[in-house]
């Protein structure tokens, strides 16, 4: 693994949950990788049913901005 890979976030849906929830981050070359890893990292159990990974800075968020909502992407 490489730190000069590519950031992902991971998220993973439990057998029991009904949204996935944010679990950590892998470096990856590419995003087949990140999902890999991630399995491997984050499901030992095979608790999870679902896998996301993100390219981090890939994403845009909701959130408040003088007062108001406002969408802004992620960096």
């Amino acid at each position: 693994m490489s730190e000069d890979w590519p950031l992902y976030e991971v998220f993973i849906r439990s057998r029991s949950g009904l949204e996935h929830k944010h679990v950590g981050s892998v470096h990856a070359a590419d995003a087949r990788m990140a999902i890999e890893h991630a399995r491997d990292v984050y499901t030992r159990r095979q608790e999870g049913v679902s896998i996301w990974a993100v390219r981090s800075g890939g994403y845009h968020r909701l959130g408040p901005r003088g007062g108001r909502l406002a969408v802004r992407a992620g960096t």
